[in-house]
């Protein structure tokens, strides 16, 4: 027996005999290895002995005649005397961002500058997930991977249920067996149930957290867009040690699969008041809510209406409408008579791009460019109005200043984004509508009395709090200090 699982040995008899009356020296060295009097039993308990402890030899030699409770004193005074810590740097403190599913490329634009906000400030972040694109992604942002993919399947303790079923036999030699059999069933469906078998997941995947995540001190917790599934096992490893904060830069109204559930988190950081407000609808307490703004505008700081001979129209298409290509060839037509137009189509990233090439009439004379590489955030910088029938692009050309057409020949509006109804936009129900439309809007440029500043400061607080560009580094603020 190795000297480090001798001192298990004795340190686990120390605590079965006296138990919180374990003299000091020797509960002093239980405190030093930093591990619970409840985490003794623990099968890797001995491993972390090993690694970071010193026994010294000379303790072996106590020899009691007799095994009682003088006896065990004065070898946990011994233990506690002989006892040393080797030297090791301390665990990494990290902020840990926890993204379990695949991330849109806009929402990563938000983490990266919350992550960029909490380098800055010296802090070290880690990225959570069981998805290796996920990882790589996360790793090319200087972040931490730490890999939450298990092999290890949730299976039926075989010796507990062995066991149960040799009770069960016997018990038939003392009851009926009707009475055994029924106990039988009862028991073979208490395997089964889908309920069981999901709570000894979750018991699976909180293990199998904790081992991945012991070599760091984890100071706060991230919880990304679509990671809901696994906030059960994240809160409840944390719960006490590290604040768990959950923040998604989507409307809640568009994208109600992002909405975190009403688990017992720390704080939920809110883009603007059209999250306060949803979230508390959801039953989240208004001390829950945090609002900072949002990361993914703070480009936009300072932005203002587009100057200049020549203008862009930026098209964001989301093929909602079946007739989208006609009015978009509708604008186009009438932006070739102006001169100093053209047009920028930016195609969603699950269309197919070849459905918008028909749309380049005119050979290289057409004032039209379709693009689906071009990040959103830097057309919108450029263009001076922004045309769309149901795309979130909208928001953000709003939040940047940028009036909006909105083109709807459905009949009915939209389950969201209906920004003409937000005063930041017009809205065009036809195609004959649309140029008249767009002549207005050219008319909110050209003369400032007509641009409602009003109507687009009141929407700005509603998506982007303050909207004044520091919205990452009010996250990275609350992450360092809680």
């Amino acid at each position: 027996m190795s000297y480090s699982k001798l001192l298990y040995t004795k340190t686990r008899l120390l605590y079965l005999l006296l138990g919180n009356k374990i003299v000091r020296p020797a509960y002093r060295a239980i405190q030093i290895t930093k591990i619970r009097l409840s985490d003794l039993f623990a099968k890797n308990t001995v491993d972390r002995l090993s690694n970071r402890l010193v026994w010294k030899p000379s303790v072996s030699r106590f020899r009691p005649k007799k095994i009682n409770k003088v006896s065990i004193r004065k070898l946990g005074t011994k233990i506690g005397r002989r006892l040393t810590l080797r030297n090791e740097p301390p665990a990494t403190k990290i902020v840990l961002f926890v993204i379990q599913s695949a991330v849109h490329l806009e929402i990563w634009v938000s983490l990266e500058r919350i992550c960029n906000s909490l380098q800055a400030r010296g802090l070290n972040v880690a990225i959570l997930s069981n998805k290796e694109e996920v990882l790589a992604h996360g790793e090319a942002l200087s972040m931490i991977p730490i890999s939450a993919k298990e092999d290890r399947k949730v299976v039926i303790p075989i010796l507990e249920a062995k066991r149960m079923l040799k009770a069960l036999k016997k018990s038939q030699k003392t009851r009926k067996v009707r009475d055994a059999n029924d106990d039988f069933e009862m028991f073979r469906q208490s395997l089964t149930h889908p309920f069981q078998n999901e709570l000894a997941k979750i018991q699976n995947q909180k293990q199998h957290l904790a081992e991945v995540l012991s070599p760091y001190e984890v100071h706060s917790v991230l919880l990304a867009p679509f990671s809901s599934g696994t906030m059960p096992p994240v809160v409840d490893i944390f719960e006490g040690r590290a604040p768990v904060f959950s923040f998604t830069p989507l409307s809640v109204a568009a994208h109600r699969r992002s909405v975190p559930v009403n688990w017992a988190i720390d704080g939920i950081f809110c883009t603007g008041t059209e999250q306060t407000e949803a979230f508390e609808k959801l039953g989240h307490l208004s001390e829950q809510l945090y609002l900072t703004g949002n990361p993914k505008f703070d480009h936009l700081s300072g932005v203002r209406r587009s100057s200049g001979t020549e203008r862009m129209l930026l098209v964001a298409t989301s093929a909602i409408d079946p007739e989208e290509t006609n009015w978009i060839n509708f604008l186009l037509r009438h932006l070739m008579t102006k001169g100093n137009w053209r047009m920028v189509i930016k195609i969603h990233p699950d269309i197919d791009e070849e459905r918008y090439r028909s749309l380049v009439q005119g050979g290289e004379l057409a004032p039209v460019q379709v693009t689906k590489s071009i990040p959103v955030s830097e057309l919108i910088l450029d263009c001076s109005i922004l045309a769309t029938d149901y795309s979130t692009c909208g928001v953000e050309a709003a939040v940047g200043g940028k009036p909006v057409l909105v083109v709807n020949q459905m009949g009915a509006d939209y389950p969201s984004n209906n920004f003409d109804q937000e005063g930041v936009g017009l809205l065009a129900r036809s195609f004959s509508e649309t140029i008249e439309v767009f002549e207005q809007l050219v008319q909110w440029l050209d003369k400032p009395e007509f641009f409602p500043t009003a109507a687009f400061k009141t929407y700005q607080q509603r998506y982007n709090h303050l909207n004044d560009g520091k919205a990452a580094e009010r996250i990275a603020r609350i992450l360092e200090n809680r």
